[in-house]
């Protein structure tokens, strides 16, 4: 992990960088795996000509290191002050766009659709469940992708209607799950929280590139269906759906 520690005045400025190119010039440490020699270098002559305490600047990498470690992230994104050896320092770091609140075109389709699409109308129990594949998607930080995959899963399955009463041999709930292949009781399938969270555990363990993949093939791999691209003519219904329930 890179943090990059810049001076100004009287002033420490440290950033995180997170995977991106910045344009900040002055030094380089790397943490925790030893000193980058070059910066190590400029450290010493900007400590020279600043006539700054090693105590000082020790103590600055110090905390950046141990913020940036420890997983304290969501305070650092924001910026907030902070007094080392009592000197302001403000860690800052480019917020993230908040692809739940604001999801991009590519964010809810990596790639535009193929086939022909089917609409539907959804009426406030679909709404509802849709709502609750959304919810927990969201709560596992997964990519909004996920959140389509799974709606237009569970719209070719029972068009978002909780199926309590087994079809196709013993099949239930929104996404036409199995109690006998093991996904779960009766009771728990026709729980949309439960039944989403094992097709999604199913998604991640089955097909951990799914990003990558076309939507049916994505889905295929976890519900063997006998016509696997009938999927795709939900992807533009799917990703509405999603959209809308998280701009709410």
């Amino acid at each position: 992990m890179l943090v990059w520690i810049a001076f100004a005045r009287d002033r420490f400025t440290a950033r995180k960088l997170c995977g991106q190119s910045l344009s900040i010039t002055v030094a380089v440490v790397r943490v925790p795996n030893g000193c980058d020699r070059v910066g190590e270098r400029r450290l010493h002559r900007i400590h020279e000509s600043m006539q700054i305490p090693r105590i000082s600047l020790a103590a600055v990498v110090g905390c950046c290191a141990l913020a940036l470690c420890s997983g304290n992230t969501a305070n650092l994104a924001l910026g907030s002050d902070r007094l080392v050896s009592g000197e302001a320092v403000r860690i800052y770091d480019d917020p993230p766009r908040d692809a739940y609140t604001r999801p991009a075109p590519a964010d809810l389709l990596p790639r535009p659709p193929v086939d022909d699409q089917r609409h539907l109308d959804p009426d406030p129990q679909q709404w509802d469940n849709a709502r609750s594949i959304v919810a927990v998607v969201r709560a596992r930080a997964l990519p909004v992708y996920a959140a389509v995959l799974a709606v237009a899963t569970a719209l070719q399955e029972s068009l978002l209607e909780n199926l309590t009463e087994a079809v196709d041999c013993d099949s239930l709930g929104l996404f036409q799950q199995r109690p006998s292949t093991g996904w779960g009781t009766p009771e728990q399938l026709t729980d949309p929280a439960y039944a989403a969270g094992a097709f999604l555990d199913a998604l991640l363990a089955r097909v951990p590139n799914y990003r990558s993949l076309p939507l049916w093939q994505a889905v295929q791999a976890i519900q063997a269906s006998a016509y696997p691209q009938r999927y795709a003519q939900w992807e533009l219904q799917a990703a509405t759906m999603v959209r809308t329930i998280l701009s709410r």
